[in-house]
């Protein structure tokens, strides 16, 4: 009696990418669901021991591995997320706020008590982190509008080039303001705008103009306050604070025997002002995205350094368990340091990337549209 041909089928591994995706469709459906999610592809004993180790499954993608592996190996940082999910759920139980950033940091200081050398707390690290705990923070995110590039580059050839002909680089600044609330341990509902300029070369920063709405805060009085202040009940820059700062600014020039150009964003808050020293310029409305130094990643510099200092200090309190509070004064002190802490390259680069920068190929194209 001849035998049947029978094939062996042979098993195929699942992958790391196959089993979390098993276990993500879990969260919502029952194990028989999820094997018809899948079309019977995974028996339901094999997606109930995928959902029996999903710990170790998750770990291991979070931790970077390959996700077309199916084996798993011990996780590489176990004891650091270990750790640090530790430290998250102690301070959320105190009701502490607590972002991603602040994440971060903490990740970064548990390495280095755990002496783990490789270890780098970026956004996908975190983002696993927070997927694999379930852990979700608001997100706050600026909207950018369309940019007419046609008319940016023409603004560049009949207006940039040729006013930047005029002025050495050390003589050509640019200012903006930054608008954020102040941080404290719980969610501050105090509101400041901060004025931020360089110059061109990168050789000089304008010092810090903070907007508050208190005109006198307490904490201001027998203190030496490091940054030029103005307030408003909104904290808001507005025409009469724009026009009296830049005029006192002129008048410093004057002493200085020292003329300048300076480019500002076209808005209501940044009237034409008859000055001496200062040559007022203006960008080509709706497009300060593109033209503007400031907004090339200047803003975003001193905000990284002045988290990086606000987040040591607050981590600093939640583990030694003392109420983490600022009074007004703190977060401009931390300001005035985190902007003295971003480098002459930066601020140069930043105009570079906005075209401000004259060489000889620009000049030659001046001479052959003007």
């Amino acid at each position: 009696m001849p035998v049947p041909n029978c094939s062996i089928r042979k098993r195929q591994p699942i992958s790391l990418d196959e089993k979390k995706a098993i276990i993500e469709e879990a969260r919502t459906k029952s194990v028989p669901e999820v094997a018809v999610h899948f079309n019977r592809k995974y028996p339901e004993s094999t997606i109930r021991t995928f959902l029996k180790d999903k710990e170790k499954i998750l770990k291991t993608v979070e931790e970077g591995a390959e996700s077309k592996r199916a084996r798993i190996r011990a996780a590489k940082h176990s004891d650091l997320n270990e750790a640090l999910l530790r430290w998250f759920k102690d301070v959320r139980s105190q009701n502490i706020p607590v972002d991603t950033h602040t994440l971060k940091a903490k990740a970064v200081e548990l390495a280095r008590m755990l002496d783990i050398g490789d270890f780098n707390a970026s956004e996908g690290w975190a983002s696993r982190f927070k997927s694999r705990h379930g852990i979700l923070f608001k997100q706050v995110q600026g909207e950018a509008g369309d940019v007419d590039m046609e008319a940016v580059s023409d603004w560049h050839q009949t207006v940039l080039f040729k006013e930047l002909e005029q002025f050495s680089e050390e003589n050509v600044f640019n200012v903006d303001e930054t608008g954020d609330r102040c941080t404290s341990g719980k969610r501050s509902k105090e509101r400041i705008t901060v004025l931020v300029g360089s110059n061109m070369s990168g050789t000089e920063t304008v010092p810090l103009l903070v907007i508050g709405k208190s005109r006198s805060p307490r904490c201001f009085k027998n203190a030496s306050v490091p940054v030029d202040y103005e307030a408003n009940h909104k904290a808001w820059m507005t025409a009469e604070i724009f026009e009296r700062w830049i005029k006192m600014w002129d008048r410093r020039l004057g002493k200085e025997n020292r003329k300048i150009l300076l480019f500002v964003d076209n808005c209501p808050a940044h009237p034409k002002v008859t000055l001496t020293n200062i040559a007022l310029r203006f960008f080509l409305p709706n497009a300060t995205a593109e033209v503007q130094p400031m907004d090339q990643g200047i803003m975003q510099n001193l905000k990284i350094h002045y988290r990086r200092l606000f987040l040591r200090r607050r981590i600093a309190s939640i583990d030694s368990s003392v109420e983490f509070s600022f009074d007004f004064l703190n977060p401009i002190n931390l300001l005035d340091q985190a902007w003295s802490e971003v480098k002459p390259e930066t601020l140069k680069n930043c105009f570079r990337k906005a075209s401000f920068l004259i060489n000889d190929e620009v000049r030659a194209l001046l001479n052959l549209i003007l």
